[in-house]
């Protein structure tokens, strides 16, 4: 009985040993320390990396702000296309040495923002996007980051997916007219004396026989980016007048990119656009050799905003600074939007006249100026002045300016995309 009462007691023993190691261990792992970076990460510092749905970001700072032990408020601005700033609550795991991981996801309602440093919405919309992110947070202070977006079901509205350009030119045979394309110009006049009554018709074989060939698939991501097959050495020909069913293009050198610099959603009356301005500006003078930051006349992506933008084309091109901001304040509330109709597997998106209307009272400023930059071109590229007259013609104008007049007698204008899946 001894034994067996010492074999216990020594039993005992090790198990109170064994669950005291255990717990010096939990909480030696609870209480390790976790290094949170003091100052904003930013890409262009090189302490910050970001792959966000499979692609390297370009742009964007990160701040994460201790809330708890093991928590953290973590806010990305000018990373998620679409939005300025997305704020989330994550979770930090103490990986030794001060570094972490840390995970979190975020419901976003809005506002969506074309401009960095401008919100649209002040109040909150139905679910948009969810953004979850994973990352690390190394001994020396750096960060990586992997994001993935995925738009909400009431904003893909049952659009996502891969459209194709519709396959024909049909004409009705009864008016003449064209009734559907791949892309088409639909636009009547106040009178039969002004502009050109059969515009439509003359303009929309030559685009649309164009756009077919040229364009193999437009599709929109469910994670709200927007993936694009074209044939990137297509040229526009003017003499490719075709009505009919269209032929499969003879080539094969279709490329595919992939648009994060621009994000799209949908509600039950348009189809949003919400481009990355700074991104993408960034994005053009890198492909063109320039820096962008040294260059005094162009926004800064540290300080691009509607001012800046707002500015520029006022400068450059005379546009009514007024207008111009007026509708830049309104797009970047929404995105900029495009109508929709959905009829079986095909889809039309279009612009009208009141879509346009704002747009155009902004170019009509700018016609002058337009007129003279036209005119310094043609004279140096003389080659163009038969085409450039052939185009003036066929809209009934003799220069840009004409335009004007144009406009202040449409009657019925629509340009349309019809995309089938």
């Amino acid at each position: 009985m001894k034994v067996l009462t010492n074999l216990f007691r020594m039993s005992l023993c090790l198990l109170l040993v064994c669950a005291g190691f255990t717990s010096c261990s939990d909480e030696d792992n609870d209480n390790q320390e976790i290094k949170l970076p003091e100052n904003a990460l930013n890409i262009s510092d090189g302490n910050l990396t970001i792959d966000i749905n499979g692609e390297s970001a370009e742009t964007g700072t990160a701040v994460l702000t201790p809330t708890g032990n093991n928590t953290a408020s973590l806010t990305l601005a000018n990373v998620v296309t679409g939005f300025s700033t997305v704020t989330m609550d994550v979770q930090l795991k103490a990986t030794g040495n001060g570094s972490c991981t840390f995970s979190g996801n975020q419901d976003i309602t809005g506002p969506v923002s074309m401009f960095p440093k401008v919100t649209g919405r002040n109040q909150p919309v139905a679910s948009i996007m969810s953004v979850k992110v994973d990352g690390a947070i190394s001994e020396q202070g750096t960060a990586q980051m992997t994001i993935t977006t995925t738009l909400s079901q009431s904003a893909q509205k049952g659009l996502a997916g891969e459209w194709k350009p519709y396959g024909s030119c049909d004409v009705n045979v009864l008016t003449g007219s064209i009734s559907k394309a791949p892309l088409m110009l639909d636009w009547t006049f106040t009178s039969d004396t002004i502009g050109n009554q059969f515009i439509g018709n003359l303009i929309t074989p030559v685009v649309a026989s164009n756009f077919y060939q040229a364009l193999k698939s437009i599709s929109l991501n469910t994670n709200g980016t927007i993936t694009i097959t074209y044939w990137k050495d297509a040229q526009f020909d003017i003499s490719n007048f075709i009505t009919g069913a269209y032929k499969e293009p003879t080539h094969d050198n279709w490329e595919t990119e992939t648009t994060e610099n621009c994000m799209w959603y949908a509600d039950d009356d348009y189809i949003y656009l919400v481009p990355n301005l700074a991104a993408l500006l960034a994005d053009y003078h890198e492909d063109k050799n320039e820096d962008v930051t040294s260059n005094t006349s162009l926004p800064q992506l540290s300080t691009f905003d509607l001012s800046s933008i707002v500015t520029m084309l006022k400068d450059k091109y005379g546009i009514d600074p007024i207008a111009l901001g007026t509708t830049l304040e309104k797009w970047n509330s929404t995105g900029i939007p495009l109508k929709y109709t959905v009829k079986d597997n095909e889809v039309c998106i279009y612009i009208d006249k009141e879509m346009a209307d704002p747009v155009i009272a902004i170019l009509i400023t700018a016609l002058p100026s337009l007129d003279k930059i036209l005119q310094a071109y043609l004279q140096q590229n003389p080659d163009k002045v038969e085409l450039a007259s052939t185009i003036l013609s066929i809209l009934g104008m003799q220069q840009l300016s004409d335009f004007e007049n144009l406009w202040n007698n449409t009657k019925t204008f629509t340009i349309s995309v019809n995309l089938t899946k």
